[in-house]
């Protein structure tokens, strides 16, 4: 015979009480946080792949931070709402960063590989760094004076021989010459120069909705309570 007696009939298992508000919020700023972050940059991968910078993905991001925090706490407010709309702005910012910085990077690589008066200089560029220069061409413009022009038959000599330096050591040293001379080209202009440069009107639409989203996720009526909202 068992000594294992039944519950009363009243009896209600005890449920841990909710966490405080307070907390419940601070877990839904990490998760909007860590969305963000993981939002824009996988929207800057996407981009990078695809060359292509789809807008919908860009909104998408708002959707993440509104959704993680919504889960992550029933508290509603204006100021929750804010929170979520900067959160957004932010991983936006962030995958917009490394789309300027990275995916800009790549594209000026192409784009000197692409061009032949630009990969001429590019070899001439790695020609100069690295002191290569052929020896008939730098006492030629070792004997110009300060302030003298380069005359149009040596710089097209030089250019030649930036064009065979660049092409006659196969594709593999080719786009490192390339991506070198990308790089310092785009070292004369500023991140924000860049980032400015690169913004769209549709970039400006897809940051709006996705900002809206996550703002309206968390909007809802300024609830702030656990405890109010089960009331």
């Amino acid at each position: 015979m068992s000594d294992v007696q039944d519950p009363p009939a009243d009896f209600e298992p005890r449920v841990p009480p909710p966490p405080p508000a307070d907390q419940a919020v601070n877990r839904a700023l990490i998760g909007g946080l860590l969305a963000a972050l993981v939002g824009g940059v996988a929207w800057a991968a996407i981009v990078m792949a695809t060359k292509y910078e789809v807008g919908f993905v860009a909104w998408a991001v708002g959707g993440l931070v509104g959704f993680a925090m919504s889960r992550a706490t029933p508290s509603r407010g204006q100021a929750l709402g804010t929170l979520a709309a900067l959160l957004a702005g932010l991983g936006l910012v962030v995958g917009k960063v490394l789309i300027v910085t990275v995916g800009t990077q790549q594209q000026a690589v192409l784009e000197v590989e692409a061009d032949p008066e630009l990969l001429a200089q590019a070899g001439l560029h790695d020609l100069r760094l690295t002191d290569a220069m052929p020896d008939h061409l730098e006492e030629r413009l070792d004997a110009l004076g300060f302030n003298d022009t380069i005359p149009d038959a040596l710089w097209g000599e030089m250019m030649a021989a930036g064009t065979d330096h660049a092409t006659g050591s196969g594709p593999d040293e080719q786009r490192r010459v390339a991506a070198q001379y990308a790089e310092f080209l785009l070292s004369n202009v500023g991140l924000f120069e860049r980032f400015r440069s690169q913004l769209s009107p549709w970039d400006l639409l897809w940051f709006g909705l996705a900002v809206t989203t996550a703002w309206r996720f968390m909007r809802g009526r300024d609830t702030e309570l656990v405890a109010e909202a089960a009331e």
